[in-house]
């Protein structure tokens, strides 16, 4: 599957989304990253080129929390079906429910977990013969 990642607007430090990036390549994935201090512009145009693919962002500076809140709402407006997982230092499950993220996790091997729990969740990893297959035919 494909997954894009980035750090939001206004926040620099990417030493945790570059280490999700090795872990997301490593398992197979192709990884679309959009650097630090993307823009919900650029996100936008990252989900409208790459449809069916997973959105990852995060944050370090509690001053950016507001523009991941941002992108995520207005990624899921346009996007309902769009999953987006979220993490960085200052990031709860409240904050989480709050925006209307699908998932956050607190360290790189939760995030490669939990991302393949939340896709068997919405239907779109299935088992077969003892192979993980994503299936994004339905988004």
């Amino acid at each position: 599957g494909e997954f894009i990642i980035g750090t939001v607007a206004g926040d620099l430090h990417d030493i945790g989304k570059n280490i999700v990036k090795m872990i997301l390549e490593g398992a197979g994935w192709k990884v679309i990253d959009l650097g630090n201090n993307v823009s919900t512009e650029r996100f936008l145009k990252a989900v409208d080129s790459h449809p069916g693919a997973v959105v990852g962002m995060s944050a370090l500076l509690t001053t950016t929390m507001e523009n991941m809140e941002k992108t995520v709402r207005t990624l899921k407006e346009k996007y309902p079906g769009q999953i987006i997982v979220i993490g960085g230092a200052p990031i709860t499950e409240d904050f989480r429910k709050r925006i209307g993220a699908d998932a956050y996790f607190r360290t790189e091997t939760e995030k490669m977990n939990g991302l393949i729990l939340l896709l068997f969740y919405k239907g779109n990893l299935k088992l077969e013969t003892g192979n993980l297959k994503l299936d994004l035919s339905n988004q």
